[in-house]
């Protein structure tokens, strides 16, 4: 996801904190309970979205 946003925005790592991002990504990865239902893996990844600052998710 991370990567596609990297490609696809046209400013994301002027907004972005990339590494954090990926870090952050990693150890949800890592530490995800399965399985999951849909509102627990929208709760789970959603620690992502303060973290890309693209105006769509400032919390």
């Amino acid at each position: 996801m991370i990567d596609t946003m990297e490609a696809r925005h046209p400013i994301f790592k002027e907004l972005a904190d990339v590494e954090a991002l990926k870090a952050l990504a990693s150890e949800l990865k890592s530490n995800a309970l399965l399985p999951m239902t849909r509102r627990q893996v929208f709760n789970h990844i959603g620690q992502l979205t303060p973290l890309f600052r693209d105006r769509h998710s400032i919390t």
